[in-house]
Formats: structure tokens, C-alpha cells, sequence
């Protein structure tokens, strides 16, 4: 048996076949704009290619999910967020916030601080933001406690660079309550957000800090003490730190030249002129950081 979206033998699934047909004729003759297909009995593997999206997205659907009964709360509030907020997976990357947000492990555990504001969860006036260069000093509130957070207390840190895309995001994390259990360490937890690039949540601190640990990198991080329900942490840059230069449609001479000049090393990719770059321009990096390249020869831009 092919199956009729993208030809594979499909002969050992037959069942997933049939139930692909019937929903999606049954779909297209609705005006549904969301959908989520309940499967009684365990999870079994065979749907994964039963939902490919093309003959889904031949329908009036626009938001589509399908579930086992058996799955679990993970499973479950992955796939109603998906279909009742647009909100899209974070796993897919090596460096993504894993069994730290549902949205990516699908495990039980409380969305990111990320995840919780861009659905509206958290208030923002819970983040408190610390712009480069200036120090500060604040007391998390463990994000599986109930808001508003005590007086005294945030949610978390914001850490903004020159791109309002990019920013760091750091929150304390314990094991709370039932939900929470599952996270993989308690402590801070520190994250680098890229909007511009979906999945757009990368974990800068796979085993949460603990008292007296920290993070070193674009932003410094020391865990000053624990209190009941979350830590207090100071905030820092290095010291060393220098702003990565603008390399756009230089040379590979001449973007090799601007980083030495300042304390840094490059990396590239291709040959031409620079077309990006990661750190990206005016971000402050400790010197003998890295900056990548990616070069495309003129006229192909």
C-alpha cells in the first residue's frame, strides 16, 4: 500500500492508512480551524508518518495535533498548547532547554520562563531587566511556585544585548510539585534566547547552578545563596569583555583584521565577502573569543 502524500509502502500500517483517509476526508468537509485526533490505547509508532500535514493542510485546518489516551500530561499539554496557541516545538537542537520546558520534552514539566511569556502566563513586570555592564544583584523565585512572586522576589532575569532578539533569560528551578518533579537538576538555570531562528531557547546551563557556581560568558552569573523557594544570584560581565566589530561585506583579510584588532579570533565558512555572523555585531564577548563567519563570493549574496 502507498500512501497517497508521499508514496511510501505503507503495507505494515494499514490501520494508520485507514484512520490518515477518514479524518482527512472528515476534515475537509468541516470548517474546523482546529483539530486534535484522540487515539484510544497506547502510543503506538506507526502514526508517526500517518500525519505528514500535506493532506491535513489540504482541509480548512490550520492547527493540528493527535494524541494517545495513554500518553501522559507531557504529551497532552505539548499538543493542546500547539493547537490552542500557535506555540511551536523547542527540541530539534543539540542545545535546547530539554526535560527544562514541556515544549521540548514533552516529560510534565512547567514551560520556561520563555515560553510562559510568550503565552501570556507571566507578567512581565515579574522580570526584571539588568542591561549590560551594570551589576545587579536579585532573588529568583522558584518558577513552579504560585505568582505573583513574594515582595523582594522575581521570576526571573532578563539580560538584553544590542539585538532586542537576543538576550539572556535566567530563572531558578526547583522540584516544586508534581509537575516539577521531572526536571533534571534544581537550581539556576541560565538560557540564550535568538529570536530570529526557530527553535530560538538554547541551554547555557545543562546541570542547573547551584550556591557558589556560575556562568561565564556573555553575561556573568554567580549563585550567591539559597533561600526557601528559589536563590539569590549576582549579575556581572567580564571584565575583559569587548564589542565584536561589525564585519558585514568585508573581506576574509579584512574581517581577519577588525577581530585581531580588538583581542579576537576568527572562524569562517565559504570565500567571498561576509554575508554573517555569530556573535553578532556590538555584542560584548570576553577578548579571545571566537567570531564565525559565513562568506558567499560577490554577486551571490
Amino acid at each position: 500500500m502507498l500512501d497517497p502524500v508521499n508514496g511510501s509502502d505503507v503495507t505494515a500500517v494499514g490501520v494508520g492508512q485507514a484512520c490518515y483517509n477518514l479524518i482527512s476526508a472528515t476534515l475537509a468537509q468541516t470548517n474546523f480551524q482546529y483539530a486534535c485526533v484522540v487515539f484510544p490505547g497506547a502510543p503506538f509508532n506507526p502514526l508517526d508518518w500517518a500525519f505528514p500535514g500535506n493532506g491535513v493542510a489540504k482541509t480548512n485546518v490550520t492547527g493540528f495535533c493527535y494524541d494517545f489516551l495513554a500518553s501522559g500530561v507531557g504529551p497532552w499539554a505539548m499538543e493542546l498548547t500547539h493547537i490552542l496557541t500557535y506555540f511551536l516545538d523547542l527540541y530539534g537542537i543539540s542545545d535546547s532547554p530539554g526535560s527544562f520546558d514541556n515544549m521540548a520534552c514533552a516529560c510534565g514539566v512547567h514551560p520556561s520562563t520563555f515560553t510562559k511569556l510568550k503565552l501570556g502566563w507571566l507578567d512581565p513586570s515579574e522580570i526584571v531587566v539588568v542591561q549590560s555592564n551594570a551589576a545587579a544583584t536579585a532573588t529568583l523565585h522558584a518558577l513552579g511556585l504560585p505568582r505573583p512572586s513574594p515582595p523582594g522576589r522575581v521570576t526571573a532575569v532578563k539580560v538584553p544585548t544590542h539585538d532586542p532578539q537576543h538576550y539572556y533569560l535566567i530563572e531558578a528551578r526547583l522540584r516544586t510539585d508534581t509537575f516539577e518533579a521531572g526536571i533534571p537538576s534544581e537550581g539556576v538555570v541560565v538560557y540564550e534566547i535568538q529570536e530570529a531562528v526557530w527553535p530560538p531557547v538554547h541551554l547555557r546551563t545543562t546541570t542547573a547552578l547551584g550556591v557558589s557556581q556560575s556562568y561565564d560568558n556573555y553575561v556573568n552569573v554567580l549563585v550567591k545563596a539559597a533561600v526557601p523557594g528559589g536563590f539569590t544570584i549576582e549579575i556581572g560581565f567580564p571584565s575583559n569583555a569587548v564589542a565584536v566589530p561589525d564585519l558585514s561585506d568585508m573581506t576574509l583579510a579584512e574581517a581577519r583584521a577588525a577581530v585581531i584588532a580588538v583581542g579576537l579570533r576568527l572562524a569562517s565558512s565559504g570565500s567571498g565577502n561576509v554575508v554573517a555572523q555569530r556573535p553578532m555585531a556590538d555584542t560584548s564577548v570576553p577578548k579571545g573569543s571566537v567570531v564565525h563567519v559565513d562568506l558567499r563570493p560577490p554577486g551571490n549574496l
